[in-house]
């Protein structure tokens, strides 16, 4: 009866996380395009999405995308989210710290090589994030995703420290929460044992939710007042979160009745 509720909370809580972001970032293409910042933001939703429907269709069965496309999406998210960071701060910090981000998109595509080239370790639990082995390609990998992390929390700090948004708490929220995912996964790999991903899941579903609160409040990452061609994407969003529900439901054998 535990596992039953447990499995059915992770797939709520991954399908919440893939439609929410698939309808922010349609939102944002709809109000916020073509600005630098809010394409930056776009894709690590877009990011987010996949990364969440195949958690979700690997929960329900074995259908799903390759270990080595799951990983990319994550690289992707992670890159892109430093770039949005780094796009936050004043010119002066931005000047200053254009190395770091030349590193981090350094890092981002050697860890997409190693993964694509190593060995695929197999579909584990996709109700647990797996421990990583420290003998193993994955194992470098995952120090360049922590070390991309923490660039992410040295931009955090210099944006606090600048006071470049001193209003908008809940944006800075929002990218703790999701920079967090990636401490929680080094702490399965630190304790050498699997941890629930409905943890994870969780933080990232809190992080789209402040995100979206700081773009109701604060009118983050949107340039233009809603609109009746703003309705044209809010309808194709939804039509979109739909059909990827349908997809899934129908590749994992339910019945149209059960769909």
């Amino acid at each position: 009866m535990q596992t039953e509720l447990f499995t059915l909370l992770t797939l709520l809580t991954d399908y919440l996380v893939m439609v929410v972001s698939v309808w922010m970032a349609m939102y944002i293409v709809g109000r916020g395009y073509p600005s630098r910042i809010a394409a930056r933001a776009i894709i690590v939703l877009l990011a987010i999405a996949f990364y969440s429907y195949d958690a979700f269709t690997g929960v329900l069965g074995p259908v799903g995308a390759d270990q080595e496309v799951r990983l990319l999406t994550v690289m992707i998210g992670l890159v892109a989210g430093f770039h949005f960071v780094h796009s936050l701060l004043p010119g002066k910090n931005q000047k200053e710290t254009l190395w770091i981000q030349y590193m981090v998109t350094l890092g981002g595509l050697v860890g997409s090589i190693i993964f694509l080239r190593a060995p695929n370790p197999g579909a584990g639990s996709r109700l647990l994030v797996e421990n990583t082995v420290f003998d193993s390609p994955y194992f470098i990998v995952g120090i360049i995703q922590v070390l991309i992390a923490w660039a992410m929390f040295y931009g955090l700090w210099l944006i606090i420290r600048e006071r470049t948004l001193p209003n908008n708490r809940s944006l800075m929220i929002s990218l703790v929460l999701g920079i967090s995912t990636i401490g929680y996964g080094l702490l399965a790999a630190i304790l050498q044992r699997p941890l629930p991903r409905l943890v994870s899941a969780l933080l990232i579903l809190g992080a789209i939710t402040f995100l979206g609160y700081s773009v109701a409040k604060y009118h983050t990452l949107i340039e233009r007042r809603i609109s009746l061609r703003d309705l044209p994407i809010t309808g194709l969003s939804l039509f979109g979160v739909t059909a990827i529900y349908v997809i899934a439901s129908w590749q994992n054998g339910f019945s149209l009745q059960q769909i």
